[in-house]
């Protein structure tokens, strides 16, 4: 079943500083700016799927057994 809801997180908040990205208290939005764009990264890459939700973070596959 996928995510509901799932929003991609290429940079975790613990990485910020590994990144030389500013922190929480520095920048308070800067959680949503690494969400932006990490749903441009995934846009940009064609892995959107239908429902909103695909992302290079995680594939999601069926495997027929039938085949």
């Amino acid at each position: 079943m996928p995510y509901q809801g799932f929003q991609p997180e290429y940079i975790l908040q613990s990485e910020l500083s590994t990144f030389d990205l500013p922190s929480l208290t520095q920048l308070p939005n800067i959680m949503n700016i690494v969400d932006a764009s990490s749903s441009l990264i995934d846009t940009y890459c064609g892995r959107v799927s239908s429902d909103g939700i695909g992302s290079l973070v995680y594939s999601e596959y069926a495997k027929n057994i039938n085949s």
